[in-house]
């Protein structure tokens, strides 16, 4: 009789749900920003693993999953700057070693913001993946991924 009130019904139970994840997810970055302060960034990192698991089951919007990778990234890249400042005189391929972990998770919200119809998405990550390479002394790849990311028209993934 009331046909119109399910939809509503199977809305709300969809909103609670959303609700509950995205309090795990958050209780997992409110858990890395406090490691993060403490200076344990493997301890961040495994939280946001968490939060990126949580949202990839949950199925998060697009947006969200950009945004968690990126925030990984950097834990990452932070996890990474000690040992770089300790020998700056490294090859420019040990230090993209060291900083692979956060170039690949750069890469992997990259992929995800190349299916969006928003550059910006896409131009945040190109702008994360050239403080990579900036801090990896690799200025030939710093130099490709501003052109892309500076490029009109569609967008596509750097060959970088």
């Amino acid at each position: 009789m009331f046909d119109f009130l399910k939809s509503s019904k199977w809305s709300s139970e969809r909103v609670a749900v959303r609700a509950n994840w995205t309090v795990e997810r958050d209780s997992y970055r409110q858990g890395a920003e406090a490691c993060i302060q403490a200076g344990d960034f493997a301890g961040a990192e495994r939280h946001l693993l968490q939060a990126l698991q949580e949202s990839e089951h949950a199925n998060a919007p697009r947006t969200e999953r950009i945004q968690l990778r990126l925030e990984l990234a950097h834990v990452q890249h932070k996890k990474a700057l000690p040992e770089l400042a300790a020998d700056p005189d490294r090859s420019v391929q040990a230090k993209r070693e060291l900083l692979g972990e956060a170039e690949r998770t750069v890469r992997a919200a990259i992929e995800i913001a190349t299916t969006s119809k928003d550059p910006q998405e896409f131009v945040v990550c190109m702008d994360a993946l050239a403080d990579l390479f900036a801090d990896a002394q690799d200025f030939s790849a710093l130099e490709t991924v501003e052109r892309e990311a500076l490029r009109p028209g569609p967008v596509y993934q750097s060959g970088c």
